[in-house]
């Protein structure tokens, strides 16, 4: 999840809040290794156990996410 992480920072500093969950498999190569179904394992991580720094919303019929304002 550091490496999720990592990249959404980086989109969100560069004005890409809303990364869709192809986005963050296509950035980050250790989720496509890490779940044996990426895009419903890394959904499930990130809207039940990262909800915490991470925010979901539904853009276009897809889920998408971004990190939380960064303090």
């Amino acid at each position: 999840m550091k490496k999720v992480i990592e990249y959404m920072k980086y989109h969100h500093n560069l004005g890409t809040n809303w990364l869709s969950i192809n986005n963050i498999i296509q950035g980050c190569e250790g989720v496509r290794n890490h779940y044996s179904n990426a895009k419903s394992g890394i959904r499930n991580a990130l809207t039940i156990f990262e909800s915490s720094w991470c925010e979901s919303r539904i853009i276009d019929g897809r889920l998408h996410f971004k990190i939380k304002e960064i303090s």
